[in-house]
């Protein structure tokens, strides 16, 4: 009898030194975030959102250009209704949480423990206040050996274009579609299917 008694106040106890544990675990991702400025970054980034939003709307209502009075508010209407949807959802109070979350599945509370003492040393602010600056910087790096390559990829597929023109049997049957200089006159995209 005593040993079902003792059992089941262990089975009690237990939720509750895992709910403490996990209050302590996210007191600490809590403060990573902080120290980390994960969270003031993160807020700057949702704050254009609904700008952005808005704009990438514009740019694809240019399309269809609004003439009269009526169709320039519906468009204005639709560009607010963009930057309101994008705003309610890439809030802070949404978005919050599933860091904690996320951060609280990724580290356990020891390494936790690691990297906040890390973050509280002039080299770990050091990192936080130098990421923003060299994370620009990696992109830059990153895109232009993107755009370096941009010449190699148009000779290499003008290349491609020319050796599958040479090996179309004549009279086309089962010829290759062309991707640039030989688009057809109307204007139309040349189409992926072979032209029979």
């Amino acid at each position: 009898m005593r040993r079902s008694v003792l059992f089941a106040l262990c089975l009690c106890a237990l939720p509750l030194s895992l709910h403490a544990d996990d209050a302590s675990k996210r007191t600490k991702v809590e403060e990573m975030l902080t120290l980390s400025k994960v969270d003031s970054l993160s807020k700057q980034m949702l704050a254009s959102v609904p700008d952005r939003v808005k704009q990438a709307a514009s740019r694809q209502m240019l399309v269809q250009t609004a003439s009269t009075d009526q169709q320039k508010k519906i468009t204005q209407d639709y560009l607010d209704q963009m930057g309101t949807i994008a705003q309610k959802g890439a809030s802070w109070d949404s978005v919050h949480p599933k860091l904690v979350d996320l951060y609280m599945q990724t580290f356990t509370e020891p390494e936790l423990d690691g990297i906040l003492a890390f973050y509280k040393t002039p080299a770990g602010q050091a990192l936080v206040a130098k990421s923003p600056e060299l994370s620009g910087k990696t992109i830059q790096i990153l895109q232009g050996t993107v755009n370096s390559m941009e010449p190699d990829f148009k000779a290499a597929t003008l290349a491609y274009e020319t050796n599958m023109k040479n090996a179309t049997p004549a009279g086309g049957a089962g010829k290759a579609p062309t991707l640039g200089p030989d688009t057809p006159a109307n204007g139309n995209a040349p189409s992926l299917k072979p032209r029979q």
